[in-house]
């Protein structure tokens, strides 16, 4: 059996309450009453922000065979007037449904550092630090503090493809995001 915790190494249900409910929200960030330099720098992520669908590729061990047996799905939104990105995902298998694991995140811009700042919490307990930054206008490159690496990459402008490596878990992690059909219509 999977371990949730190995999947979720980096980038899945709600921990506690979400950060507030998607369908209250447009999809693009909303603009804050004040011009705050952590809403501009939060803004530069919003190539991320949307409902997306999740396909899974992975191994559990170096050279090992990869597995796509998990899907899932995931919301990512601004939070406090734009200034923090709040990740909200779950994933099951893809033949029964069975629920795998969840997970909640926030990005926040650390000013101090220089980086945005990547809090992680999973439903098996776990939870992660990153920093981060963008290597350009569509890759955003996390540093993980059990030394694992993770990019986000916007391919398109319905899809963003997750790869994350954990040499010395053995984990290696593909997840392609495709924005939800029925906000491609919007």
């Amino acid at each position: 059996m999977v371990r949730p915790s190995r999947l979720h190494a980096g980038p899945q249900a709600r921990i506690g309450r979400p950060c507030e409910s998607a369908a209250a929200r447009p999809v693009q960030a909303r603009r804050p009453h004040h011009k705050s330099h952590s809403f501009i720098l939060i803004l530069a992520l919003s190539f991320l922000v949307g409902e997306w669908d999740l396909d899974y590729t992975y191994s559990l061990q170096p050279d090992g065979p990869e597995m796509t047996d998990l899907a899932g799905a995931g919301s990512i939104r601004t939070i406090l007037d734009g200034t923090h990105l709040c990740v909200d995902y779950r994933v099951h298998r893809k033949d029964t449904d069975e629920p795998i694991g969840s997970a909640h995140g926030v990005f926040a811009w650390d000013s101090e550092r220089g980086r945005y700042r990547y809090h992680w919490f999973e439903s098996s307990g776990a939870s992660l630090q990153a920093t981060a930054h963008l290597s350009d206008a569509d890759t955003l490159v996390l540093n993980w503090d059990n030394h694992c690496g993770q990019t986000f990459q916007r391919v398109h402008d319905d899809r963003v493809v997750l790869e994350m490596t954990c040499p010395e878990q053995g984990l290696t992690l593909r997840v392609d995001l495709s924005r939800k059909v029925d906000q491609l219509t919007r």
